[in-house]
């Protein structure tokens, strides 16, 4: 069972999230919201991973050989302020030239902006105390598809299905490592949920 939530814990990354979820909005989901010019998904795809993902992972992991953390798990709160500041540069720069320069939908902006702002919450909250980034994404992620379908007459019904089951299944296995605490589990939920309540009402 550990074993299991060790993988799940590394597959179901935060990082990953962005990537992962974007693939879905635009190769998958056949809802109109997401309408994109024909032969411009993978080039929205590769901006949104590469900025999302690959900058992130590789300023943590040059802070990690540089020995400025213990390790790329960042167990401690000081140990998380690099990335976290590193991540929030880097979202917002996606946010940003998806809303200004490749003029997204809206839908796809309100997913970025989410991202955003769970970032810039954890941020602030990990200056005081430990928090689950592994819950307030995918709390932000299950608050972003409840939204969408709500809004546009449940057209991504797998979405919702696959949300509501990390929402749970991810959690859980962070509490099966002891990696976190209720309390912290309960402060990422908080998060994720308050940051895409936010991003829906200012798109």
């Amino acid at each position: 069972m550990r074993i299991l939530s060790k993988a799940l814990a590394y597959i179901f990354h935060p990082v990953f999230l962005p990537a992962m979820v974007m693939a879905f909005l635009l190769f998958v989901s056949g809802n109109a919201a997401f309408e994109v010019e024909p032969g411009n998904e993978m080039k929205w795809w590769l901006i949104a991973s590469y900025s999302g993902v690959l900058f992130p992972l590789l300023v943590t992991f040059l802070i990690w050989r540089l020995k400025f953390i213990d390790s790329m798990d960042m167990k401690t709160n000081k140990e998380r302020y690099v990335p976290l500041i590193a991540s929030m540069l880097f979202y917002f720069w996606v946010f940003w030239v998806f809303y200004k320069d490749l003029q997204a939908n809206d839908w796809l902006l309100i997913f970025l902006l989410g991202n955003f702002i769970t970032v810039v919450i954890c941020f602030l909250i990990n200056l005081t105390e430990k928090l689950s980034l592994h819950t307030a994404a995918f709390s932000n992620l299950f608050t972003y598809a409840l939204l969408l379908n709500i809004t546009t007459g449940f057209q991504d019904i797998i979405l919702l299905v696959m949300a509501m089951a990390l929402v749970i299944i991810v959690p859980l296995s962070r509490l099966q490592l002891k990696a976190h605490t209720k309390r912290e589990i309960f402060l990422g939920a908080f998060t994720g949920v308050l940051s895409a309540v936010i991003a829906y009402l200012f798109i």
